[in-house]
């Protein structure tokens, strides 16, 4: 599974032209050259990407997971070649900003984390918000009008057996949907939800057209 495979050439080449175009950015320079995204937001599979930054995580602040099982409890630290780049930043009305920052670059991996960032640059709270390995998405976000409330869905197999995302032709579970807020800067939960079980397949899994709050 450690292979690399190269994603589309538009995922790539806006990720590669991110870290070439510029160095390592510190987060506060991030949010003076990034655009403001609008909210509400929903972390669709085909939603298009803006402006990539290349961060400076040398700090480990945020968490560089990147997954080889469904059940998302196997990973391993992302490379320099799969170093974190940020794409998205939204303000919200307490002044602080979400940062999404990406993880995996050009490659089959991809986990989305959701920072808040205060004006200095500083990341004072991370939410893991999308996963995705070769095209198979089991955790996706959704962020409220005025980005008080964080919707993250995820997939969650029936069987604790591990499920490597090589191995993924069909299996049972359940859609787990946790409530978050945000209080003094950090994300807290606020309560959960689960779907009835049902049966995942990779066809499934892998729909551009279907999302994991939509399964």
């Amino acid at each position: 599974m450690r292979t690399i495979i190269l994603k589309t050439f538009l995922l790539a080449g806006l990720l590669l032209a991110a870290k070439t175009t510029f160095a390592q950015l510190p987060m506060k320079r991030v949010l003076e050259l990034a655009p403001t995204d609008k909210l509400p937001f929903d972390a669709t599979k085909t939603s298009a990407w803006s402006n990539s930054y290349a961060i400076d995580n040398s700090n480990k602040v945020i968490p560089e997971k990147l997954y080889e099982n469904v059940q998302l409890t196997k990973y391993y630290i992302a490379d320099e070649d799969q170093e974190g780049a940020s794409f998205r930043k939204f303000l919200l009305p307490s002044g602080y900003y979400i940062v999404v920052v990406s993880f995996g670059g050009a490659t089959e991996w991809r986990t989305d984390v959701l920072c808040v960032v205060d004006k200095e640059g500083n990341v004072l709270s991370t939410l893991e918000g999308l996963v995705t390995v070769a095209d198979i998405t089991v955790k996706q976000y959704r962020i409220t009008e005025n980005g008080s409330t964080i919707y993250v869905s995820q997939v969650k197999p029936s069987s604790s057996t591990s499920l490597s995302f090589d191995n993924v032709t069909s299996f049972q579970g359940y859609v787990e949907t946790v409530t978050y807020g945000i209080k003094d800067g950090k994300f807290f939960s606020i309560t959960g939800s689960t779907s009835s079980t049902k049966t995942f397949t990779k066809e499934l899994l892998s729909n551009p057209g279907v999302n994991v709050w939509q399964y």
